[in-house]
C-alpha cells in the first residue's frame, strides 16, 4: 500500500519522502515546504483573499 493511501492524503497535497536521521535532507524537505506554502499564499491572494495579519 502506497503512503498516501494508508494515510489517506488528497493528491493536492504536496508528499515528500525523506530520511530523517540525514540533516541535508530534512533541510531541502523543509526548503521545499517553505516555497510550497508561499506559492499557495500568492495563489490566494491572487484570488481577492485578505492578506495575513502581523
Amino acid at each position: 500500500m502506497e503512503v498516501r493511501e494508508a494515510l489517506a492524503i488528497s493528491p493536492h497535497v504536496p508528499l515528500m519522502m525523506t530520511d530523517a536521521r540525514h540533516r541535508d535532507q530534512v533541510k531541502q524537505v523543509l526548503v521545499n515546504v517553505v516555497e510550497h506554502a508561499m506559492v499557495m499564499l500568492r495563489g490566494e491572494r491572487g484570488r481577492g483573499a485578505p492578506a495575513p495579519v502581523g
